[in-house]
């Protein structure tokens, strides 16, 4: 559900350097009231990626209480929350303000985070 009802569609398009994700999140999308990098969205959602070498660990850190984060591995094996996944495997994760990350081999994940209610 948008954010706003009633809006003017937009379209946006930006190019992301891939160096800027490894081992570290790269905002892909954010709100338009929020200044981080990223093509805007109607809504108080984040879309992230990261790619993780092979033994690396990271946290994921929610941006807005009261939101969920969904992690899809787009390559690899990892570990999210005590949880193993792999290629093409998904996790939600809710109640959590921090969740953390550990690939088992070299890894590409997308994390959705949105709000709950």
């Amino acid at each position: 559900m948008p954010e706003k009802i009633g809006i003017k569609p937009r379209y946006d398009q930006k190019a992301f350097k891939q160096d800027e994700r490894l081992n570290k999140w790269q905002t892909v999308v954010s709100p338009m009231t929020n200044d981080d990098p990223g093509v805007k969205i109607n809504q108080q959602a984040w879309f992230s990626l990261v790619d993780l070498e092979q033994d690396k660990e990271l946290d994921y850190t929610l941006k807005k209480e009261n939101n969920g984060v969904y992690f899809f591995s787009l390559d690899g094996e990892l570990n999210i929350a005590d949880e193993n996944i792999s290629t093409k495997d998904a996790l939600a994760i809710e109640n959590a303000s921090k969740v953390s990350l550990k690939a088992k081999s070299k890894s590409k994940v997308l994390a959705i985070e949105v709000p709950l209610a």
